[in-house]
């Protein structure tokens, strides 16, 4: 399944404190997919708001970088922050992610999925 949503992305890139570590940001941020990461199983990419995160880059807090490191316990930690933002629940996230990615794949020709 392919979301791609540019504005979305260039919304997160505009954040200026790191989701991460809250450390204020001179640059922009860099929108980390965080549930289903880019490329999962082979040409997936969900640009959606509960998969995103805004991360600082490597010059900055390097949270982008420890988070694609799997350095732990990000990815938990950002999830919890994805729900906390979003006003819902960690499960939610991780389900309704999964319930995307289980869509027919011809669904992936469309720019957004309604949630």
């Amino acid at each position: 399944m392919i979301i791609k949503n540019e504005e979305l992305l260039e919304q997160f890139r505009q954040k200026r404190i790191c989701e991460g570590c809250g450390r204020p940001l001179r640059f922009k941020a860099e929108p980390h997919h965080t549930c289903v990461t880019r490329g999962f199983g082979g040409g997936t990419r969900l640009d959606i708001a509960i998969n995103l995160t805004a991360l600082g880059n490597v010059w900055e807090c390097g949270c982008h970088d420890k988070t694609t490191k799997g350095k732990p316990p990000m990815r938990s930690k950002l999830l919890q922050v994805i729900a906390e933002r979003e006003g819902c629940t960690v499960a939610y996230i991780v389900e309704e992610c999964a319930r995307i990615l289980a869509l027919d794949k011809h669904a992936a020709l469309l720019d957004t999925v309604e949630l």
